[in-house]
């Protein structure tokens, strides 16, 4: 759904799994992934809060992981969203940066694929 989309870099965790769910885009668009820790992805989000830069990003994290990166990306509210590691997998977090207010966030959801 993205691979077309213009996307600049793709940040993973070091997780076996955050890398598996990144894969398919890397081979898609080209780009190879930049694993980082899970502190690291939170590190990395608060830079660019700091110093937005205009290039669009594709972040593949965790349930437990995503709060803290919208909280460090300066959404609001972002720290509060709850998900489920046993049924959330099929949600996307589109973060718009902006030079003069807050970001602003869009919450998707996707079908996943009958898994039989």
């Amino acid at each position: 759904m993205l691979a077309d989309d213009g996307i600049a870099e793709l940040i993973t965790t070091d997780a076996l799994r955050s890398r598996q769910t990144g894969a398919p885009f890397a081979e898609r668009s080209g780009l190879k992934p930049q694993v980082m820790t899970r502190d690291g992805q939170v590190a990395f989000a608060g830079r660019l809060r700091e110093k937005p830069d205009g290039r669009d990003r594709l972040m593949v994290g965790h349930t437990r992981n995503i709060p803290r990166i919208l909280d460090a990306l300066g959404v609001p509210g972002g720290g509060q969203v709850r998900l489920n590691a046993e049924v959330d997998y099929d949600h996307m977090f589109v973060v718009q940066m902006y030079p003069d207010r807050p970001p602003s966030m869009v919450r998707l959801r996707f079908e996943v694929a009958d898994r039989d």
